[in-house]
C-alpha cells in the first residue's frame, strides 16, 4: 500500500512532503564535519551575494562613465567603482576556487562514510541469503556505485543541495534588487523562472527514475563488459573462438539498457516547448520593461545596467546545473543505502551466547534438529526434515551426487544461510540467537570454490586466522601439513611471492597448487583455536597421489577438531569416523565405510563404480591403476 494511502494525505502532497524529507536527509550528511560545513556555507554565502553586488557595482561605474563623458565629473570619478568591479571580479575567482575546495573534501568524506556503511552492510549480514537476493544486489549496487559511470555520490548529492540552496538565495537577493524598480517585475521574474526550473527538472529527472529502475540491467551490461575482457574467461573465448559472440551479447545487454533511456531523452527534447515560452517571457519582461523605464525618463540609463544584471541573475535559476543531476543520481544511492540497513540484521549487533574461537576449550557438540531449507523465490526444498547429530572431535564424511544440498547444509552450519524450518544447536544453543561472528571464528572452511586472494603465498595461508599475527614457524607448519611446502619453497620468492600474475613479479598456480594453498589455509585456522574444520570437494583439483594421503594428513593435523568431510570421491573419506550418503535433501544411509559395505546399498555400488578404475591397498597410500 502506498504511504499516501496508509496516511489519507493527497499523493501530490505525500509525494512534496517526502521529497523536502530526501532533501533534509541530503543536507544531514555534511553535518557530520561541522568545521568542513561552516566553511562550505561560508563560501557558498560568498557566491550567493556577489552577483546582486557585482550588478550594483556595475551600474555605478556606468553612471559614474555617463558623468564623466557628459563632462558632469572629472575622469578620478570612476576609479572608485572601477576598483569595486575588479574586486568583485576577484571575490568571485577566489570564492569558485575556495568553493570547489571545499565542496570536493566535504563530498569525499561523506562517500568515504556511505562506502564504510555499504561495506559493514554486506560484511556483517548474518547470512549470505540476503546478499543473493536480486533487490538487495541491486541497492548494493546503487549504494556502492560511487566511483562508477553514474557518479553516484551521496557527497555530491549532499554538497549538490547545499548549491541549490544558495543558488536560489541569489536569485531571491537579485529579484529583491529588481523589486526596487518593479515589484511586479521581480515577483514575474522569480516566480516564472522557478516555474521554468521545476518543468526541466520534472522531465529530465524522470530519465533518473528509469535509469535506476533499470539497474538489473546495468549490472547485465556490467557482467559481459568483464567477461569478455578480462582475464577469468580469457582462454574459453579464445580457444572457442567465443570473442564475437561475448561481443555482441555485451553489446545486447547494453543496447537493452540504455534503449529506453534514449527513448526517454528523445521524448524529453520533444518537450522542451513549456520552458522555452516560459524563458521568452522573462528575459523579455527583464529587458522591456526596464528600458520602457528609460524611454519614459522614469530611469537613469546608468540604472538600466543594475535591473539587467540583476533581472539577469533571476533568471539563472531556471538553469538546470550539475549539481541537479548529482542531487538525484546521489539521492538514490542514499536511499538504495537506507533500504539496506532497514534490511540488513548485522550479526555484529546480536551478541549471544557464542563462544569466540581461541581458548573455547573442547570441540562443540552440533544438532541439526528437523533442518528444511530452500532457497528465496523457489518452492523446491534444498534439505528436506534433516535430523543430523555432529559429535565433539569427530571427523564426519558427507557424500552424494551433485545437487543434493551438500554445499548448502554446509552454509547452513556455517550461519551463512538459515533454515526455512528446524533449528541448529551448537552445545545446545539455537544458532540463530548466538553471535554468529563469533562462531564463525570457531570454523576453518575451504569452500568448493575458494577464493583465490592476489596477495602473497604467506598471506594466503595466514587469512585463515586473520586475528592471529602469522609468524614463520606457524605458517610453515601450516604448509608442511596441507603439502604445499614444497611448492612454496619453489617460488621465485618463496612465501612472499605473488599469487596473481596479473601483478608485477605475481605468478599464477594450477588449479591443484591452489588447493593445497587453500588446505594450508584451513589447516592454519585449526592450529590457532578453529575447533569444527569443514572442506568441501578438498580434493578436487589434487592428483590422485596426493588425494590418497589426503586424509591422513588431514586427521594428524586436525587432532582436538571436528573435521567434516564433502566429497564425491569415496576413497577420500573410506576413513572417516562416520559417513552420511545424501540423497534427495535428506540422509539417505548412514555408518562407517565397513558399515556401508555391508549394507550393500547406494554407498556401497558408487564405491565399487569408482574402484573399477582404481585398487587402493589397505595399508598404502598409493592406488594402483586397475587393469
Amino acid at each position: 500500500m502506498a504511504s499516501s494511502e496508509r496516511t489519507g494525505i493527497p499523493r501530490e502532497i505525500d509525494r512534496g512532503i517526502q521529497l523536502w524529507r530526501d532533501r533534509w536527509s541530503l543536507l544531514r550528511l555534511l553535518y557530520a564535519d561541522r568545521a568542513l560545513l561552516s566553511a562550505l556555507t561560508g563560501a557558498q554565502l560568498l557566491a550567493a551575494l556577489w552577483p546582486s553586488a557585482f550588478a550594483l557595482t556595475v551600474g555605478w561605474l556606468a553612471g559614474r562613465l555617463g558623468d564623466v563623458l557628459g563632462k558632469e565629473a572629472p575622469a578620478t570619478a570612476v576609479v572608485t567603482p572601477l576598483v569595486l568591479v575588479a574586486l568583485c571580479l576577484l571575490l568571485e575567482e577566489a570564492t569558485v576556487a575556495l568553493l570547489g575546495a571545499a565542496q570536493i573534501k566535504a563530498a569525499g568524506r561523506v562517500d568515504g562514510r556511505a562506502r564504510h556503511r555499504v561495506r559493514t552492510f554486506v560484511l556483517t549480514c548474518r547470512g549470505s541469503t540476503l546478499l543473493e537476493d536480486p533487490e538487495v544486489a541491486d541497492n548494493v549496487s546503487r549504494a556502492g556505485n560511487i566511483t562508477g559511470d553514474d557518479h553516484r555520490s551521496p557527497g555530491k548529492a549532499a554538497t549538490g543541495q547545499l548549491t541549490l540552496i544558495f543558488r536560489i538565495l541569489t536569485a531571491v537577493v537579485a529579484a529583491v534588487l529588481v523589486a526596487r524598480f518593479s515589484v511586479i517585475l521581480a515577483v514575474v521574474l522569480l516566480f516564472g523562472s522557478l516555474l521554468m526550473r521545476a518543468v526541466i527538472r520534472r522531465q529530465w529527472m524522470h530519465l533518473t527514475e528509469v535509469k535506476n529502475g533499470r539497474e538489473h540491467r546495468a549490472r547485465r551490461a556490467r557482467y559481459w563488459t568483464d567477461l569478455a575482457g578480462g582475464r577469468a574467461a580469457a582462454k574459453e573465448i579464445r580457444l572457442f573462438g567465443l570473442g564475437d559472440w561475448a561481443v555482441a551479447r555485451r553489446s545486447r545487454e547494453a543496447l537493452e539498457w540504455a534503449g529506453e533511456l534514449w527513448r526517454v531523452r528523445y521524448r524529453v527534447l520533444k518537450h522542451q516547448w513549456p520552458a522555452v515560452i516560459i524563458a521568452l517571457v522573462c528575459s523579455s519582461s527583464a529587458l522591456f520593461f526596464p528600458a520602457r523605464a528609460v524611454v519614459r525618463g522614469e530611469m537613469a540609463a546608468a540604472d538600466l545596467v543594475t535591473y539587467l544584471v540583476a533581472g539577469a541573475t533571476v533568471i539563472t535559476i531556471s538553469r538546470m546545473g550539475y549539481e541537479a543531476f548529482d542531487i538525484e543520481y546521489g539521492l538514490e544511492s542514499v536511499k538504495a543505502l537506507r533500504e539496506l540497513e532497514e534490511r540488513g540484521t548485522p550479526s555484529r549487533q546480536e551478541a549471544g551466547s557464542g563462544r569466540t574461537g581461541p581458548g573455547s576449550g573442547r570441540p562443540p557438540a552440533i544438532h541439526m534438529e528437523n533442518i528444511s531449507f530452500r532457497y528465496p523465490g523457489t518452492d523446491r526444498p534444498v534439505l528436506q526434515n534433516l535430523d543430523l547429530r555432529i559429535e565433539p572431535g569427530e571427523v564426519l564424511a558427507i557424500v552424494g551426487k551433485s545437487g543434493v544440498g551438500k554445499t548448502t547444509l554446509i552454509k547452513l552450519l556455517a550461519g551463512m544461510y538459515e533454515p526455512t524450518s528446524g533449528r541448529l544447536t551448537v552445545d545446545g544453543s539455537d544458532l540463530a540467537a548466538a553471535d554468529v561472528t563469533a562462531w564463525r571464528r570457531r570454523m576453518g572452511v575451504v569452500f568448493q570454490d575458494f577464493v583465490k586472494y592476489p596477495l602473497s603465498a604467506a598471506d594466503n595461508v595466514a587469512l585463515g586466522a586473520p586475528e592471529n599475527a602469522a609468524t614463520p614457524e606457524a605458517l610453515a607448519a601450516a604448509l608442511e601439513a596441507g603439502d604445499a611446502r614444497a611448492l612454496v619453497d619453489s617460488l621465485p620468492s618463496g612465501a612472499d611471492t605473488l599469487l596473481s600474475a596479473e601483478w608485477k613479479d605475481g605468478v599464477d598456480l594450477s588449479g591443484g597448487q591452489w588447493q593445497r594453498v587453500a588446505i594450508a589455509r584451513a589447516l592454519y585456522a585449526a592450529q590457532h583455536g578453529r575447533d569444527v574444520l569443514v572442506m568441501d570437494e578438498p580434493t578436487a583439483h589434487l592428483d590422485v597421489s596426493a588425494e590418497a594421503d589426503f586424509y591422513r594428513r588431514i586427521v594428524a593435523q586436525a587432532s582436538g577438531q571436528t573435521v567434516v568431510l564433502i566429497s564425491h570421491r569415496m576413497s577420500t573419506v573410506r576413513h572417516a569416523d562416520r559417513i552420511l550418503l545424501m540423497a534427495e535433501g535428506r540422509v539417505a544411509e548412514e555408518g562407517t565405510h565397513e558399515e556401508l559395505m555391508a549394507l550393500d546399498g547406494d554407498y556401497a555400488r558408487l564405491f565399487r563404480l569408482q574402484a573399477t578404475r582404481f585398487t587402493i591397498p589397505e595399508g598404502g597410500a598409493t592406488p594402483v591403476l586397475s587393469t
